[in-house]
């Protein structure tokens, strides 16, 4: 008995949250990189073909207030920011159903079930990072989003939980934010 309850309290121990990790740097981005028809933009695509960044004929630092802007705007929390390298996350941001009027599963897919899409009906916790560097050139500046969904069923449920993937959306809302802002701004 002694050596399970012994087992039992390591087992919760090493479950145990852990306090949230200081920014980390984003991976490497993928290699594809995609001119836009309009000129003047580059978007890079993950292997799938979504949307992941995004080039500007803006510099870095007077796209960063930007873009941290845009990222707010389409409804993700800002968890930690570090303004020197220009870099900016969400923690575990729970969505429940929609996100700034959009249905969930307009930007993940989880999969879907007997009642419909889990992106619609179970809650999402999102992980999300945006970074801003220098693109080509000084005068530019490329902007990578990066998001990781987890589906969890509603209390009750039996099933676990389920990783989801991006339908690419939210991170070209992200850069329509962004390509909006700098629309509105004087020349």
């Amino acid at each position: 008995m002694r050596r399970l309850m012994l087992t039992a309290a390591l087992l919760v121990g090493a479950c145990a949250s852990a306090p949230p990790s200081p920014l980390q740097a984003p991976p490497p981005m993928p290699a594809r990189i995609e001119s836009d028809p309009d000129g003047g933009v580059r978007i890079t695509t993950s292997a799938t073909g979504q949307p992941v960044g995004q080039s500007y004929a803006v510099p870095a630092e007077k796209m960063w207030p930007i873009a941290i802007d845009a990222y707010a705007r389409v409804g993700l929390r800002i968890d930690g920011s570090d303004p020197g390298r220009r870099l900016v996350q969400t923690r575990a941001q729970a969505l429940r159903r929609k996100l700034n009027g959009a249905a969930l599963s307009t930007y993940f897919n989880c999969g879907s079930e007997m009642t419909g899409l889990i992106a619609d009906n179970w809650r999402l916790v999102l992980d999300g990072q945006m970074s801003v560097g220098p693109a080509s050139t000084a005068d530019s500046s490329h902007v990578a989003t990066r998001f990781t969904v987890v589906a969890r069923p509603i209390e009750g449920a039996s099933a676990g939980a389920t990783a989801c993937t991006s339908t690419g959306r939210l991170e070209t809302a992200v850069a329509k934010a962004i390509t909006e802002a700098l629309a509105a701004q004087p020349r």
